[in-house]
């Protein structure tokens, strides 16, 4: 299949916030917390994949979001997971490989303020 075909699959999170647990964790702590699924293709662009994302929500384009997803990191600190901004096309690129080979079901993205 061609990758201008092929399609990622992930879930969606927003109204919610990113906190720190036990002074080093990054929590996703919700507000009014929406899940949706999504699909997009996967050489989306950043700015794709930001316009698609707040048409799925029902986001004002207006409105200034991040987006992230946590990765576990093999490393001494017990496989703690770290919170990954997705800030550019580069980003938005290894996010879709990441989502891609998910064998463990769809990966989260997570939506929130910018000032997180």
């Amino acid at each position: 299949m061609d990758s201008n075909d092929q399609k990622v699959r992930m879930l969606t999170c927003s109204g919610g916030s990113w906190t720190t647990e036990d002074g080093y964790t990054m929590v996703y702590r919700p507000s009014t917390l929406m899940r949706r699924t999504l699909e997009l293709p996967f050489d989306s662009t950043y700015s794709q994949m930001k316009s698609c994302v707040g048409k799925k929500l029902n986001l004002s384009l207006r409105f200034d979001f991040r987006m992230s997803y946590q990765l576990t990191l093999s490393s001494s600190d017990k496989n703690k997971p770290v919170v990954v901004e997705i800030a550019d096309d580069e980003d938005v690129k290894i996010f879709m490989d990441i989502a891609n080979k998910a064998s463990h079901g769809l990966l989260t993205l997570y939506v929130s303020d910018p000032d997180y």
